[in-house]
């Protein structure tokens, strides 16, 4: 190609390096718009979220709540059970209804254990007062029946000036009205006197039940005797004094008790005899 047909080339060339230096490169916000999807549009239907407080009311026993939580909670329950089968204002309404309940079973909860807390409150009281009373019976038992070992063991001094007292009267019976061993009968009676004075104001008792029915939870029977001037079962000599302390039984009398007489001989017997004595 000679010079004059590069000279008229150039023109061209010139042109379409200007108009390729003139046209702006591709950016990287252009290239991933580019790739990008169109957004889909929102459906006509759809709700539009609540504004701070706009058609929220809350019930009254959910107003301890903050209206934040429950707001998250309607939210959470829309996206999770709506799936388009009920409005959110329906979905809020059964949220607001389980809140409700679970509000109610609280208090049921609530109720019960303070009930359970009043019942074990009224037993231990209970078990206080069974407690006290028992204590205050054990501490009254002690103090009437403090005596009872010291009094069983005065009982056979007592047993014992009663046969000294027997055995100076058999004697002053003896040997007369003069006789020497009087004034120490007189003394040792006096002294037994003066002790069972003593006992009875200790509320210790003599149980003496000649001529008296017969009380297993008093007597001690040591025989019987038939005897056809006392009735059955009565006592008609006292081998050993009883004594009572306070009520409860020291020691029991030690009796003799009577019993029915043995029937007659039959009087087919008799008739015998006078057969064979005729």
């Amino acid at each position: 190609m000679d010079s004059s047909e590069k000279t008229a080339a150039e023109p061209g060339v010139e042109e379409a390096r200007a108009a390729a230096a003139g046209s702006p490169e591709p950016t990287e916000s252009a290239e991933a718009a580019a790739t990008e999807p169109a957004a889909a549009p929102e459906p006509a239907g759809s709700p539009e979220p609540d504004d701070e407080g706009a058609d929220f009311a809350i019930p009254a026993n959910l107003a301890d709540l903050p209206p934040e939580q429950l707001r998250q909670w309607r939210d959470e329950f829309v996206q999770t059970y709506g799936e388009g089968k009920y409005s959110p204002e329906e979905l809020q309404a059964e949220l607001f209804h389980i809140l409700d309940r679970l509000a109610q079973v609280k208090d049921e909860l609530a109720a019960a254990k303070l009930a359970e807390a009043k019942d074990l409150a009224l037993r231990a009281h209970a078990e206080a007062q069974n407690t006290r009373r028992r204590a205050e019976q054990d501490a009254e038992k002690a103090r009437k029946f403090a005596l009872e070992r010291f009094a069983g063991e005065l009982l056979p001094v007592v047993d014992n000036l009663e046969r000294a007292c027997d055995a100076a009267a058999d004697a002053t019976e003896a040997e007369g009205a003069g006789a020497a061993g009087q004034p120490i009968a007189e003394g040792v009676a006096l002294t037994l006197k003066s002790l069972l004075d003593a006992m009875a104001r200790f509320n210790i008792e003599c149980v003496n039940p000649a001529g008296a029915p017969f009380d297993p939870a008093l007597h001690e029977a040591m025989t019987q005797i038939p005897n056809p001037d006392a009735p059955p079962n009565t006592v008609i000599e006292v081998m050993q004094k009883g004594y009572t302390l306070s009520g409860r039984l020291l020691r029991p009398a030690r009796v003799v008790v009577s019993k029915a007489a043995p029937a007659a001989a039959a009087p087919a017997a008799a008739e015998n005899d006078s057969s064979g004595g005729a």
